[in-house]
């Protein structure tokens, strides 16, 4: 029997998030505002309280939080976007 590994809450919101981002990426001409894209993955995703939950000591919302992690580890920044054009880095 093989045994599922179950991500952890805050992983599989992340992998939500960066999917709806590039998404709305894509389909809008591959750059964005960071404001007027977290207007647009909230309008796309389904957020439950706890995604909309604010951390306790840095007052930021969650699910915002999460998003601006990952597009400051380079998932949605200019390297990304070569992936999202068929292009590869340094190909010329």
């Amino acid at each position: 029997m093989a045994t599922q590994n179950k991500l952890p809450r805050s992983r599989a919101l992340a992998a939500k998030l960066i999917y709806a981002a590039l998404s709305i990426l894509r389909d809008n001409g591959k750059e964005m505002p960071m404001r007027e894209l977290l207007k647009k993955v909230e309008q796309k995703t389904q957020l439950d309280d706890w995604d909309r939950e604010r951390y306790e000591k840095s007052g930021y919302i969650r699910w915002e939080s999460i998003l601006h992690f990952f597009s400051r580890n380079g998932t949605l920044s200019t390297g990304f976007t070569y992936s999202l054009s068929n292009k590869c880095p340094g190909s010329g």
